[in-house]
């Protein structure tokens, strides 16, 4: 796997308000190991890029193409085949990712959005949570993520307790890359090779 992405004609609209378009003829390439920004106004659908990589969604239908499924039950063999015509697709190294087994897509995917998520434990055991990791390792994930020296300024180091941090309003201090960067360190740690994607709406 190289980690190149494609969205090829994307149409989408979520569920809940089908009338609604968010994509429309979407079209956005990301060559593996690059660096693309998406810029827009809210509602432009900057959001909706990464749960369609997830395939937490799927392309829709877009509202221009419906008359053609009009004509479904005169042309039911073509039907599925239309849905992909008009929906368009997302791919990863010129593969539909609806042929991909969405375990092993999922697996491949780092997301550090701009809200930190991370447990009440140490920054250590949050690096490493769910996974049996010697500290070389640990500290290996951290210097990837080029957070190695903010986590030995503190005091406590590793064994730093992540509350401890708001407690004595180190998340200020933290603020960025930094917090972020902790986050992002169980992303690294996890998907050591694979293609991450990180995404803030700022």
């Amino acid at each position: 796997m190289q980690g190149n992405i494609e969205f090829r004609n994307v149409y989408f609209s979520y569920l809940s308000r089908p009338e609604i378009p968010i994509l429309s003829g979407f079209f956005l390439t990301v060559p593996a190991r690059k660096t693309v920004a998406l810029v827009g106004r809210n509602g432009s659908g900057k959001s909706s890029i990464i749960p369609l990589m997830e395939r937490f969604y799927d392309p829709t239908l877009g509202k221009d193409t419906e008359m053609h499924l009009l004509f479904s039950a005169l042309i039911r063999p073509f039907k599925r085949l239309l849905f992909f015509m008009f929906s368009g697709e997302v791919l990863l190294d010129g593969e539909n990712i609806k042929n991909l087994k969405i375990e092993w897509l999922r697996s491949q995917i780092g997301l550090v959005t701009q809200e930190p998520a991370l447990l009440s434990l140490s920054i250590r055991e949050n690096i490493a949570y769910g996974r049996s990791a010697t500290f070389d390792q640990i500290e290996e994930a951290a210097k990837t993520a080029h957070a190695h020296g903010f986590i030995c300024s503190l005091e406590k180091g590793y064994e730093t307790q992540v509350m401890e941090l708001w407690k004595y309003h180190t998340f200020y201090h933290l603020s960025g890359l930094g917090w972020s960067g902790i986050e992002a360190l169980v992303l690294t740690f996890m998907n050591s090779v694979g293609w991450s994607s990180w995404y803030s709406t700022h």
